[in-house]
């Protein structure tokens, strides 16, 4: 892979489908600390925070939780049928799996405490999805991964793709992690900006990495640093 093109420290964050305007630098950090303190804040009361000079309609940012796995599977399943060049998943082999072994996604599980599925509500209707997950083995339990964001094209515009991504460095900085990484499809610039303007950098290319009918598309790898005041335990 090549260098890191990404400034040491704490910065300005695996498929974003809907186009949603960015976090902005600092907002984007004292967006996370606000976070980090209120989880399930509702994101409006902060206009500017994610959308630059465009009010956010509001809605509710919280972990998902096993009653939730209907709304949590059709919404995925939608993603992944829209773009499937975005996800590693494929619509049809997510349709086939047992619904409690997604379920078991969000449940809680004590062997891997700082795993998390974000949600973004508006009403009662689920409009986004960020999820990060973090193996505690103890030589990388020190990082997150982000995975499986998405959200639909009719909430574009509304800042809920920075909403959730900030969500998640919240999460990753209370959990006591160094850092976050994800990959983004090549080309997939609405994606990108969205984490670059978090704080994310490329650090790496994986060519061809999937292959969506027939056709191969890259993957950039992205890392975000982040200030650990401990290192998880397992």
């Amino acid at each position: 892979m090549r260098g890191c093109r990404q400034p040491c420290g704490p910065g300005r964050p695996g498929a974003l489908t809907g186009v949603v305007r960015p976090l902005r630098g600092q907002r984007a950090r004292a967006a996370g600390r606000a976070y980090a303190s209120t989880p399930g804040r509702p994101v409006a009361g902060t206009p500017d925070s994610f959308t630059g000079s465009e009010p956010m309609t509001a809605v509710a940012i919280r972990p998902l939780a096993p009653p939730d796995l209907d709304a949590y599977r059709a919404l995925r399943l939608r993603g992944l049928a829209e773009h499937p060049e975005a996800f590693t998943s494929s619509a049809a082999e997510e349709a086939d799996r047992p619904a409690d072994a997604l379920a078991r996604r969000l449940a809680a599980d004590p062997a891997r405490p700082h795993d998390a599925v974000f949600g973004a509500f508006d009403g009662a209707a689920l409009v986004g999805l960020c999820g990060v997950d973090v193996d505690m083995r103890e030589k990388v339990r020190h990082k997150g991964h982000v995975f499986g964001m998405y959200v639909p094209s009719e909430h574009a515009g509304r800042g809920i793709g920075g909403a959730l991504v900030g969500r998640v460095i919240a999460h990753a900085r209370a959990a006591g992690l160094a850092q976050l990484v994800l990959t983004v499809t090549a080309g997939n610039d609405a994606a990108r900006r969205v984490y670059e303007r978090a704080g994310f950098g490329v650090c790496g290319r994986e060519l061809q990495a999937v292959r969506v009918g027939g056709r191969a598309h890259d993957k950039l790898t992205m890392i975000l640093f982040l200030p650990a005041a401990r290192a998880p335990r397992g």
